[in-house]
């Protein structure tokens, strides 16, 4: 038996409201409670969240080179969430950064697209990962 414990991911609908980098985001959150008595009540709320398993390079960084991998982080992470037809959410439950921010696995859906796609794998694909990760 493993001592490893899975802990569950809970997955949100939301839209792109901003980011710092290509890591920090905003997102407003869509919700749909079952109040009970057959109403259905829908909420919408903004959360911070970090991109869970990454790390982008720091925009302030005085390394010109790592500068400029943040800045194409940021652009990159800008121009696709804001085009996402869908865009989900799976935050990590009890788990936070270390600026209290929520950390979540993103998932985008392109327009003429049938599939979800991870924000993670496109970063490290174009080599914009620091290569430290936090989980």
């Amino acid at each position: 038996m493993s001592d490893i414990v899975r802990l569950p991911k809970y997955e949100y609908l939301a839209s792109f409201y901003e980011n710092y980098d290509g890591d920090s985001f905003w997102f407003q959150v869509h919700k749909k409670v079952d109040m009970g008595f057959n109403i259905i009540s829908e909420i919408h709320f903004k959360i911070n969240v970090r991109l869970y398993g990454g790390d982008t390079y720091e925009m302030r960084d005085k390394d010109t080179d790592k500068r400029a991998k943040a800045v194409a982080a940021q652009a990159l992470v800008e121009n696709l969430l804001t085009q996402a037809e869908s865009i989900k959410l799976r935050t990590h439950r009890d788990k936070t950064g270390k600026y209290g921010r929520y950390l979540a696995t993103i998932l985008y859906r392109l327009p003429g697209r049938k599939r979800h796609y991870n924000l993670l794998t496109l970063l490290r694909r174009r080599g914009l990962l620091t290569g430290k990760y936090e989980k």
